[in-house]
């Protein structure tokens, strides 16, 4: 019996955690907004404020490891969210969802009314020829802002200003794997399975305990 519970160990104790390629992590340096692991890219994204003004003097002092992220990278992140449809300058309609709001919250915010269906957000980062580029998102699910959230009145006309050059909405540096946290269905079953084995052990210590009746039939 020891035996065979220490061969159905590893499917007992098999963890069947939900792979997303994106993984949510606290990150306060800056303010309010998140760190976000991308394991198909092996990249830690950091959602800066724009309200948060950020030039290459202070950025390696201040965040060490990151520098700004790149449309390239900012294109597969995104991609990997969910979101569809980017193009640079352009906008794109995406669904309502707390997984995207938290990854993309620290955007700058043009509010069109409390209780209006359509809201735009814009984004500033570098382009791969290193210039800054913006792009907008369009939210027409009736989206709600968080508590929180850094909100900028700022009109499109001003995308080009080389003052809003200076910030940007993402950094981004090269970060090791991040494990998933085990889904409760799995700690229940990580929990049986060291109790089967440990009981299989104890039996095996301190005498057989099961019943030593003789199998009828």
């Amino acid at each position: 019996m020891k035996k065979g519970l220490f061969v159905l160990a590893p499917v007992l104790l098999t963890g069947m955690p939900a792979s997303a390629a994106v993984v949510m992590r606290d990150y306060q340096t800056a303010g309010d907004q998140n760190l976000a692991y991308d394991s198909d890219l092996g990249l830690e994204f950091l959602k800066l404020p724009l309200t948060y003004q950020v030039g290459q003097a202070d950025l390696s002092a201040r965040f060490p490891g990151f520098r700004i992220a790149r449309q390239s990278e900012i294109e597969n992140f995104f991609g990997d969210l969910g979101l569809t449809g980017f193009r640079s300058g352009g906008f794109f309609p995406v669904a309502q969802g707390q997984a995207v709001m938290d990854a993309i919250g620290a955007l700058v915010y043009r509010d069109f009314g409390r209780g209006s269906t359509m809201q735009a957000s814009y984004a500033y980062f570098l382009t791969a020829s290193g210039n800054y580029a913006s792009f907008n998102i369009n939210f027409n699910t009736g989206f709600v802002q968080p508590t929180g959230m850094s909100i900028i009145f700022q009109d499109w006309s001003l995308s080009n200003n080389p003052y809003m050059a200076q910030r940007a909405t993402y950094l981004v540096r090269e970060a090791a794997a991040v494990t998933g946290v085990p889904e409760p269905s799995t700690w229940a079953m990580l929990i049986a399975g060291f109790g089967l084995i440990g009981a299989a052990m104890r039996f095996g210590r301190f005498g057989n305990l099961v019943s030593r009746r003789p199998i009828e039939g």
